[in-house]
């Protein structure tokens, strides 16, 4: 079975980081800037989808990380699920 492929719309970068992608595609040995490009998405997809957090704790430590900012939690995680079950539930 063939695997669908989707196009997705252009995005505008810099002439420098074009350049940049260039010279990098002739150096790995990608025939374009687009397959060195879809490698690297390939590549980050992959490495963010095993990051997967655990639990609660585990998100806000992430929100910390990434913007420096203490994540306050208003509710326990348990209190959200339950609302998200009884929310199920009455519909």
């Amino acid at each position: 079975m063939k695997e669908e492929k989707v196009v997705i719309s252009s995005i505008r970068i810099s002439k420098l980081l074009a350049k940049k992608l260039e010279l990098i595609a002739k150096k790995k040995g990608f025939t374009s800037k687009s397959e060195l490009i879809k490698r690297a998405l390939e590549e980050f997809a992959e490495r963010h989808l095993a990051d997967k957090p655990r639990s609660a704790e585990d998100i806000l430590q992430l929100v910390e990380k990434r913007s420096g900012t203490v994540a306050k939690m208003k509710k326990k995680p348990s209190e959200i699920f339950m609302e998200e079950y009884l929310l199920e539930e009455s519909g």
